[in-house]
């Protein structure tokens, strides 16, 4: 077999060094070639010692390497001319089954992302090694985050004979359900004939495509009022017609309360759209709850809209999003910000206010 011996050289005086190898002798080989017996270096660098032999029993071979010459170097700091460095180079025995192992050992993803291909890799195996196998199995989190794996989440691989190549599982991480993160956790167990199989784990984590906030949207609002932090829950705000208003929350703010009726964290319920006191509602509008300000187009859930309503001037948004009970914008992920979207469908003298008075309140007093 055969075995790389790599030197490297740093620094600006490697112009002339000269390394050569040496085999011990005591080494369990019939002969060993090395190829070639000196290396001299030009600057700076990686040379590669090439050793191969027929060993004749499992064991190490030890290879010094020696530095013949200093070429441009002037100073005494080691190593000087004659100092040797040795080498362990590892001989397998032919029968030997080999060590099962994940390559590599993580990775971080987007969700949605391309399909993660994870190798299990046969090392340190003879040539005259055995067939073997190992299981395999991986595991999801979030409840309710299901990627596809390939072959399958629990399954067997197999090497015939001394076979040294990898086999591979493929993950398609689809998208992670209302959380910060998933994960799949793949582990090996059970290896026959002879083999070993690591306990290290391989672990794939898949994040959220974006944090919320608007890092990547196309839409924008016209007037923007900011739930999402510090102690504000009430919003009076005007704006023209036709024009859009964006009120920005997070669901992690805790218990929050609506007409008698107290709402869990990350199962949110807005309060409703009215006239600011004194002012005049308009008579026809469109609300939705999204990542972006001002979007009325993606829809995180059959019950977060888009919605049209047109009259009565004080609606409750909540109240209205479905026709049962369950009229809540429900699964949305705590350690992201969403916005609830206002805007004014019709001209000014159709949506019953004049320029600047058509107005909103907003209301998610928490419990």
């Amino acid at each position: 077999s055969t075995a790389n011996v790599p030197v490297s050289c740093a620094g600006t005086a490697c112009s002339g060094v000269i390394v050569g190898v040496a085999i011990n002798p005591a080494v369990p080989v019939l002969s060993i070639l090395q190829l070639p017996p000196t290396h001299t270096f030009t600057g700076a660098g990686t040379r590669s010692f090439t050793v191969d032999g027929t060993p004749t029993a499992a064991g190490t071979a030890t290879i010094e390497v020696t530095l013949n010459d200093k070429g441009t170097a002037t100073t005494t700091t080691p190593p000087n001319v004659g100092d040797k460095l040795t080498v362990n180079i590892p001989i397998a025995s032919a029968s030997d089954p080999g060590t099962l192992a994940f390559s590599p050992l993580s990775a971080t993803i987007t969700e949605g992302g391309a399909v993660q291909t994870v190798n299990v890799t046969r090392t340190g195996s003879g040539t005259a090694a055995p067939t073997v196998t190992v299981g395999y199995t991986c595991a999801a989190l979030p409840s309710g985050y299901t990627p596809a794996i390939t072959p399958a989440a629990s399954d067997t691989l197999t090497w015939t004979g001394p076979d040294a190549t990898a086999k591979s599982i493929t993950i398609n991480p689809t998208t992670v359900p209302a959380s910060t993160a998933g994960s799949v956790t793949c582990t090996l167990s059970s290896p026959t004939g002879g083999a070993t199989a690591s306990a290290t784990a391989y672990v794939l984590t898949v994040n959220k495509a974006s944090t919320g906030g608007g890092g990547t949207c196309t839409t924008t609002a016209d007037v923007n009022v900011d739930f999402s932090t510090g102690a504000l829950y009430r919003a009076n705000f005007s704006m023209n017609a036709q024009k859009t208003g964006a009120v920005k929350f997070k669901a992690s703010r805790g218990l929050v309360q609506q007409d008698g009726s107290i709402i869990t964290q990350n199962n949110v319920k807005l309060s409703y759209s009215a006239p600011i006191p004194g002012g005049t509602a308009p008579s026809y509008y469109q609300v939705n709850i999204s990542e972006c300000p001002g979007d009325f187009t993606t829809t995180l859930g059959p019950s977060c809209g888009p919605f049209n309503f047109s009259g009565p001037a004080r609606t409750n948004y909540a109240s209205v999003l479905t026709t049962g009970s369950s009229s809540y914008c429900k699964g949305l992920d705590p350690a992201k910000v969403y916005y609830y979207n206002i805007r004014y469908l019709k001209s000014n003298n159709s949506s019953g206010c004049s320029v600047g008075t058509c107005s909103n309140y907003v209301d998610m007093t928490p419990f």
